[in-house]
């Protein structure tokens, strides 16, 4: 190889160095604001699990309502879902 490119293969080699690097940077940063955007929802989702713990332990010996009855699998599967009442939550309901 020549010398010239020797020094061309070297340049070649630190710019696709720093091009990896600020893709690392990048990739580091989303899983960041991805782990707080999870972590942010646990306290709704613990509330929402010990509203439904609450429920079942409300009817825990008594005759269950349908909907938190148990089914045989392969059934038809119930939602229950929760939206807000409150005003300028739109986008939120819209995507529930």
């Amino acid at each position: 190889m020549a010398l010239k490119e020797v020094k061309q293969r070297i340049k070649s080699v630190k710019s696709i160095s720093q091009i990896t690097k600020a893709m690392e940077v990048v990739a580091a940063t989303k899983m960041r604001r991805s782990q707080e955007v999870a972590l942010s929802g646990r306290p709704f989702a613990l509330a929402a699990l010990e509203m439904l713990y609450g429920i079942s332990f409300y009817y825990a010996g008594k005759k269950k309502p349908k909907i938190i009855r148990e089914r045989k699998s392969g059934g038809k599967a119930v939602l229950v879902v929760v939206t807000s009442d409150r005003g300028m939550a739109g986008a939120f309901n819209a995507n529930v």
